[in-house]
């Protein structure tokens, strides 16, 4: 179990989940039109398998991002409605299998939304804990 497999795993749940937006990945320099999503792994620590009987235990969250455009006619009501699509994709305890392990969905949080550019930015956080195979 590597952090390309879990960056994968939480990806590819996403995309699976076919919602209909368009995806920024990290690193990517192409423009999307709004609405679409944005899709960052942040990892937050490994637990030492010394520590753990279970090995190495990763964790972190999928930072995942709603965006509309500004001023639209519906508010942010757009942004929260899409953020609400992203929280029924990971749903607490849902367990992600990935190469040498699974990855274990926790609490989802919805950030405070903001203005970035001409955008409406509505933040998603899916935290994670991924475990190796035993």
């Amino acid at each position: 179990m590597t952090e390309d497999d879990i960056a994968a795993g939480l990806a590819g749940r996403l995309t699976s989940a076919a919602l209909g937006y368009q995806i920024a990945w990290v690193n990517m320099s192409e423009t999307l039109t709004a609405p679409f999503l944005t899709f960052q792994v942040v990892r937050a620590g490994r637990q030492n398998p010394l520590i753990s009987s279970q090995g190495t235990i990763s964790r972190g969250y999928a930072q995942i991002n709603a965006v509309i455009k500004e001023n639209s006619p519906t508010g942010d009501r757009k942004a929260t409605q899409m953020a609400d699509e992203i929280i029924a994709v990971f749903p607490p305890r849902t367990k992600i299998a990935i190469p040498g392990g699974s990855i274990e969905i926790g609490d989802t949080d919805l950030g405070v939304g903001f203005q970035s550019g001409t955008h409406w930015v509505q933040p998603v956080r899916v935290n994670y804990r991924a475990f190796p195979r035993n």
